[in-house]
């Protein structure tokens, strides 16, 4: 308790000092969150990308399905080179998909 008799007055600097550092954890929260969203498509054109189509893709085929290469963006256009698909029986096709819409545009 404080000399003038208020409780409260103590209390207060922790507080503060805990919403200050709240705050801050939420701000740092948000930046992180921006940056990962930024980088995203950049994330995506690696492996994990290609991994991820292929993995949605090759349950609908019987055979071998492949990505040489993947380029995706938010405003740019999205390009999947070598998009290669083996059947059982030994055919195989492979093509070259552009999409000259990003990423925001395509979603919407």
């Amino acid at each position: 308790m404080e000399p003038n008799g208020n409780p409260e007055s103590s209390a207060t600097p922790s507080r503060r000092k805990w919403l200050r550092r709240g705050l801050i954890g939420v701000a740092v929260s948000i930046v992180a969150i921006a940056v990962i969203v930024g980088f995203l498509p950049t994330i995506l054109s690696g492996s994990i990308g290609r991994s991820l189509i292929t993995g949605a893709v090759q349950p609908m085929v019987q055979g071998e399905v492949s990505i040489s290469d993947l380029s995706l963006s938010w405003s740019g256009p999205q390009v999947i080179r070598g998009f290669a698909v083996k059947g059982k029986d030994g055919a195989s096709i492979r093509v070259d998909v552009t999409a000259n819409n990003g990423l925001i545009g395509l979603a919407r």
